[in-house]
């Protein structure tokens, strides 16, 4: 009952919880999620499935949370360099659904894996409105340049240190940690920041 929305970046299964989608529908709270998870719940029987909102790019609110989104790819290609269009006959390919939020003032970048390198002028025509980011959670194979645009107070990384991820984009976020960073941080299923 604490959760008043639940974001969704795209349909592989270590981004989503299938019961946390069916309990905020059955309690008819929002889930954002791209149309393929949509069709799963609708293909499912999920009640209110229809519900689901499918980010459109446009800036939405829900109570006093603004956000934005851009919808791009995690393409198969993931290890190797950021792609422009996908194989869709490789089945790995899904929507990406990348994310801005604000709330109380802060600003929130929730990526998910996308690997679509529209997402830096996404990105930039966002920084140009005035938006702001604060906290980044993940932010795809395109972190370097997306980090250094942005500039956040904190860092949270839910790929990081999982044992199920031993591709080479995943350790390279290991590569020269030798102790504790304030900046950064890492969130598990069911963590979480209250913002200051």
């Amino acid at each position: 009952n604490t959760l008043d929305a639940y974001f969704i970046t795209h349909v592989h299964s270590d981004h989503l919880s299938a019961r946390l989608i069916l309990e905020m529908l059955i309690r008819g709270k929002p889930v954002v999620a791209s149309q393929e998870v949509k069709n799963q719940a609708i293909y499912m029987g999920a009640p209110n499935a229809a519900g689901i909102i499918v980010p459109d790019g446009t800036t939405q609110q829900i109570g006093p949370l603004t956000w934005t989104s851009f919808s791009g790819w995690q393409y198969g290609s993931f290890l190797d360099a950021a792609q422009t269009v996908p194989n869709l006959s490789d089945p790995f390919n899904v929507t990406n659904n990348a994310f801005l939020f604000e709330i109380n003032g802060r600003g929130i970048a929730h990526f998910g894996d996308n690997n679509d390198v529209g997402i830096v002028s996404f990105l930039q025509n966002a920084l140009n409105n005035g938006w702001d980011v604060d906290y980044q959670l993940n932010l795809g194979q395109l972190q370097p340049t997306l980090e250094a645009m942005i500039s956040p107070q904190q860092r949270f990384l839910s790929h990081d240190l999982e044992f199920h991820h031993f591709g080479a984009s995943f350790l390279s976020l290991l590569v020269g940690n030798t102790g504790p960073n304030p900046n950064r941080r890492v969130l598990i299923w069911g963590e979480h920041l209250d913002l200051p």
